[in-house]
């Protein structure tokens, strides 16, 4: 009598293999941010130490004055000219117009931006297979990327072009993966890309290959980051969702080092 053969053990599923991988990378951003930053601080405290400031040199004396002239003899006063007529007043300046509203964030005490001491709404994109969450409150507009961008000469490798939104409005679109994620980067990717989510105040984009919906959070759901140095783009991590919290205005620093 044959016996039926073993069956082989199921393998773990593919969701659960690539939710792993996801909660993975982002713990690494966050853990590689944060200690990049601590590690600059410690160089800086290292340097301050070792460095003393050279001693000051001992002051020459000064040398004795020399006797003063005698006093040539006062001028005869002139005649006092005629008083010119008075200008007439200039026309007061018009008021300057009033500054647009500016929601870039500001970080409290508690290690949390000015938008997230209380419960927030994001929107969800995602970028070469990673999700990103942006508040509500510092986004513009999503576009279709459904025309042809218009290149400009001697830009950077991440963007990706001009598009016209309005008319005679374009907005300058970011190839989002290349920018902020290198490591996770492919040039194919970009073929895919499929929406522009701009930025509050801003002619800037983000470029993305879908867009996910909006979620509310709650401060403490996010693993805030403790300094701001590397990856300053990276505001925190939402382990619930998947998914990394963009700092808009860290974003907006990147771009204007470039």
């Amino acid at each position: 009598m044959n016996r039926p053969k073993p069956v082989a053990t199921a393998t773990k599923p593919k969701a659960a293999a690539s939710r792993l991988a996801v909660m993975s990378y982002l713990d690494e951003m966050l853990h590689e941010a944060t200690t990049a930053a601590e590690t600059e601080e410690v160089v800086e405290e290292i340097v301050e130490t070792v460095v003393q400031p050279e001693p000051e040199p001992e002051p020459e004396p000064e040398p004795e004055p020399e006797p003063e002239p005698e006093p040539e003899p006062e001028p005869e006063p002139e005649p006092e000219p005629e008083p010119e007529p008075e200008p007439e007043p200039e026309p007061e300046p018009e008021p300057e117009p009033e500054p647009k509203k500016d929601f870039s964030p500001t970080w409290s005490a508690n290690g949390r931006p000015e938008w997230a001491q209380d419960r927030f709404d994001c929107l969800v994109f995602t970028v070469s297979g990673l999700k990103l969450a942006v508040p509500l409150v510092l986004l513009g507009n999503i576009f279709p990327l459904d025309r042809e961008l218009t290149s400009l000469y001697d830009q950077p490798g991440w963007f990706l072009g001009l598009l016209p939104v309005l008319q005679e409005k374009n907005i300058r679109v970011v190839d989002t993966s290349q920018l902020v994620m290198p490591e996770r980067y492919r040039a194919e990717d970009t073929k895919t890309l499929k929406f522009a989510v701009s930025m509050h105040n801003s002619d800037w984009a983000l470029a993305a290959h879908s867009i996910d919906g909006s979620v509310t959070l709650e401060p403490d759901s996010v693993k805030w980051r403790s300094n701001r140095t590397a990856r300053p783009w990276l505001a925190g991590t939402v382990i619930s969702e998947m998914c990394a919290l963009v700092d808009i205005d860290g974003f907006a620093r990147i771009l204007r080092q470039q």
